[in-house]
């Protein structure tokens, strides 16, 4: 009898795959397909500046036990943190959470293709993303990758209520746009586009509850975003400062972030229309983005996809064009980086998919219309990794940074009694990301305590001591040339260890060419001198792996019941919110197999 139930439960599963539509199993191989183009070029590509302060913030985040950090949500770094701690603290582990969302964006985007065109479109989507130079190029550790992916999630439910009416997808489709908002506060933006075509789509449809619907929308809203609106209160309750999102709209401890100000950018239509400060205004430059990041010949198809979408009759054309307009109007008025740019990828994907279809329609002959669209595939695979390739300095895919290789050389060679003192040329948020496990100092504080070590007091031992080198004088500044007596002074240090170590190893990038030297040397130091290096790992406002606590400037206290029942319940909402983002991962994988 259990033999039997056995065979009979292995044919229902045999069955189930073999009735699989074939189109699943092709999303599947894309799937797989995709999550190798993103891997290979992930740990091969340098690190930006803005991932070596978010992704060094997300180490340690989940034990921190915060509700956000100054400037975003809280829901990426706890993502980020897990990650690394699944695969450690490495180049791959940091970007995992873009390498894996930017791979089910491809299950995804067929769907949303699906419901916009049909089938097919979808499909040529599918490919397009699991391709697309733009999407691939900026596997980095930020928040713009997973963020579209919720975002493009959000859009899939409305597709699905504006077909069906359900209620159900209503409020899915505001639910995950929320869970976008948390990984990042610019999806905001895409919820104002969301809006409108809701408010329009009730409207049309003569739905007398738009109203009530709407404003069930901003209750649930409001709870979502209630991690953020709490801490806030909070924090300006026990030490009279916001973060830097409320403070710049409120004016209200401005000169806790004043050593930042410069470099934050509010909104302009001077900016947007005329100059951003490089000639261009910042409508042609967000524009260039597409141009540089994304296949010419892809963006061509885009075009001739978006005239076909608006010559045809289609329901989803103000839900497509208020989701991309606000977000691209408002950005290229403010923060002109081509990271923040990467959704316009999949609107290119889905009107390229698009064009492709009508334009291969119009050729008679089956036969002719395979040979066509083969070709055009080839063609934008080719074209995407000369693009790939181009844009990532020429990097061999596959190949780890020099971060990566360094965090290789650290885990073997390095142990915990040993210090590190890191060329002061190396970007501060580098040296955190590579050492923050480790007893590293910056070369500046080592020559400190050189000069007052007769000062400190205590014993005098021999410290297994590596000094790292930058071999190209500014590894992530950009600004060291500017500064020649500084540059000249760890030159100076430099020679010295390389004189007196007894070990030289060269640590190079992904290009194969040398990045970093590390010579290794005993050096005599008072053993108070250690107080002194645990004090340097500070970075970007938070002490790195969020330790001490005692110098995390935005904790706060509470002192009261109430107080402290708003706190529990704000991490109870951040907690669901972690927990429904694993399960739309899980959804999305559900309905891929799926006979429908």
């Amino acid at each position: 009898m259990n033999k039997n139930k056995k065979e009979e439960f292995l044919e229902r599963i045999i069955e189930k795959i073999f009735n699989i539509d074939k189109k699943k199993y092709y999303i599947l191989l894309l799937f797989i397909i995709g999550f190798s183009f993103r891997s290979l070029t992930a740990i091969g590509r340098k690190f930006s500046g803005d991932e070596m302060v978010h992704g060094t913030h997300a180490i340690g985040f989940i034990n921190s036990g915060k509700l956000q950090i100054m400037d975003q949500s809280a829901l990426w770094f706890w993502l980020t943190d897990l990650s690394m701690k699944l695969f450690g603290v490495t180049v791959f582990g940091i970007r995992f959470p873009s390498i894996l969302f930017g791979s089910l964006s491809i299950i995804l985007i067929y769907f949303l293709g699906k419901e916009i065109f049909n089938k097919k479109t979808g499909l040529i989507a599918a490919i397009l993303t699991t391709i697309s130079s733009y999407q691939i190029s900026f596997m980095e550790a930020n928040m713009d990758t997973t963020m579209t992916f919720f975002t493009l999630f959000s859009l899939y439910f409305f597709t699905l209520f504006i077909k069906t009416n359900s209620r159900n997808f209503f409020y899915l489709a505001w639910l995950v746009m929320g869970i976008a908002v948390m990984v990042k506060p610019i999806a905001l933006l895409f919820l104002i586009g969301l809006g409108i075509a809701s408010l329009y789509y009730g409207i049309k449809k003569s739905n007398f509850k738009v109203i009530k619907n709407h404003l069930n929308v901003g209750i649930l809203l409001l709870i979502m975003f209630s991690p953020v609106l709490i801490f806030n209160y909070l924090l300006f309750k026990d030490k009279g400062i916001l973060d830097l999102q409320f403070s710049r709209f409120t004016r209200i401890s401005v000169e806790t972030y004043q050593s930042i100000g410069s470099t934050i950018e509010s909104f302009s239509f001077h900016t947007l229309f005329v100059d951003y400060g490089a000639g261009n205004s910042g409508i042609i430059e967000a524009f260039s983005f597409m141009g540089i990041y994304e296949t010419f010949a892809v963006i061509l198809f885009a075009v001739a996809g978006l005239f076909f979408t608006f010559k045809n009759k289609n329901n989803h054309k103000l839900l497509l064009v208020s989701t991309f307009l606000f977000p691209f109007l408002f950005l290229a008025g403010t923060s002109l980086l081509p990271n923040h740019f990467l959704f316009t990828s999949h609107y290119i994907t889905l009107f390229s998919a698009f064009g492709i279809y009508k334009i291969t329609n119009l050729i008679k002959k089956r036969k002719s219309r395979k040979i066509f669209f083969y070709f055009l595939i080839i063609l934008f695979l080719f074209l995407s990794y000369l693009v790939i390739v181009e844009n990532n300095n020429n990097i061999i895919p596959g190949k780890q940074n020099e971060l990566g290789n360094m965090i290789n050389f650290k885990n073997k060679k390095i142990n915990e009694a040993s210090i590190v003192v890191v060329d002061g040329r190396i970007y501060s948020g580098r040296t955190a990301f590579m050492f923050w496990d480790k007893n590293y100092l910056y070369a500046q504080t080592f020559i400190q305590i050189i000069v007052n070590q007769n000062n400190m007091g205590g014993e005098i031992i021999p410290i297994n001591t590596y000094f790292i080198e930058c071999i190209s004088d500014d590894c992530g500044w950009g600004s060291i040339d500017e500064q020649p007596e500084f540059n000249q002074s760890m030159e100076q240090l430099s020679e010295l260890f390389k004189e007196r170590s007894d070990e030289t190893n060269k640590i190079n990038d992904a290009e194969g060419n040398p990045a970093f030297n590390v010579y290794r040397m005993d050096v005599n130091l008072p053993i108070e001198s250690l107080k002194e290096i645990k004090k340097d790992h500070n970075w970007f406002f938070y002490p790195v792996n969020y330790k001490p606590k005692s110098q995390i400037f935005d904790n706060y206290q509470t002192y009261n019941l109430l107080d402290k029942m708003l706190d529990d319940f704000a991490h109870i909402i951040l907690y669901l919110e972690i927990l429904i983002s694993f399960i739309l991962i899980i959804y999305i994988g559900t309905i891929s197999f799926k006979n429908k």
